[in-house]
């Protein structure tokens, strides 16, 4: 059997002939291109884990854990379990953060929450920054982050310090009034509403989506504790749900923060909240 054949037979389970071929030329270690073009056999490894791997997607498992490994940026990641799965509306809060900090070199940051370490890795690699705080109160999830900062370490320019703690209990006392940059995409899905998600999203780990009763608990502590821990004209960015931005930019207003912003994502929804402390 050619892989194209392999990807045609689980094109129905895999959501489409696109994802079916790409999850094939994973198991096969090809590209994308040489399964399409049709010349290459499926071996019986390859054959097997393909049907394997069909199966527990129809099971509801998502495909970042099914694979092992998902790209970010310019990063491959390995994903599981242990922590959320990078999306690409992330991606554009990097973006962000990096317009924010500007063109210089020698910054610091923060990427509280961490997760996989998508965030953090990527500032680290962008050569804006002399230092990068990563931490994360899970454990399993910092673990996770670790073993990606040593997986993209040719990459990484500068010093990454990794901490575990609930978001600015897991920085040295140091590390006040340093920073230019907070960073993160914490948990700001409300409570009652983690049941109704999508069946693979509920395979990641509740504490990375569930926000509190409102969704915003996690928000409104990054943005309280942001203002001990930004230099002055330092920035926060952060990535929320599309229906919080007003009630974020009026605390934000109340704590002292100035340019306050709502910005949007790739696909025009308002998903990032950015200020600048000028206290």
């Amino acid at each position: 059997m050619k892989l194209i054949d392999l990807a045609r037979r689980h094109a129905k389970s895999f959501g489409g002939i696109t994802q079916a071929v790409w999850v094939v030329a994973e198991l096969a270690e090809t590209s994308y291109e040489r399964v399409v073009a049709g010349s290459q056999d499926a071996s019986r490894d390859v054959v097997a884990r393909a049907a394997e791997l069909a199966k527990r997607y129809q099971q509801g498992e998502p495909l970042q854990y099914l694979l092992g490994h998902w790209a970010f940026r310019e990063l491959d990641l390995v994903t599981d379990v242990r922590a959320l799965i990078p999306r690409p509306e992330t991606e554009v809060l990097v973006d962000i953060a990096l317009e924010l900090v500007g063109d210089g070199a020698g910054a610091v940051a923060a990427d509280l929450g961490t997760g996989t370490g998508a965030i953090g890795i990527s500032l680290a690699g962008s050569g804006r920054f002399s230092l990068v705080y990563m931490t994360d109160v899970s454990a399993e999830a910092l673990s996770l982050a670790s073993q990606n900062l040593q997986r993209n370490i040719r990459l990484v320019k500068g010093v990454v310090f990794l901490s575990r703690g609930s978001w600015f209990a897991a920085l040295p006392d140091s590390a006040k009034g340093s920073l230019d940059l907070v960073a993160s995409n914490p948990p700001y899905i409300p409570s009652a509403a983690i049941a109704g998600l999508d069946e693979r999203v509920l395979y990641e780990p509740r504490s990375a989506l569930d926000g509190g009763p409102s969704g915003m608990n996690c928000l409104f502590q990054i943005l309280s504790g942001a203002a001990d821990y930004l230099r002055r004209g330092g920035s926060v960015v952060l990535e929320m749900g599309e229906d919080q931005g007003e009630v974020l930019a009026e605390v934000a207003s109340s704590f002292g923060y100035e340019q306050v912003a709502v910005r949007c994502d790739q696909a025009g929804r308002l998903r990032f909240f950015t200020a600048r402390w000028m206290g």
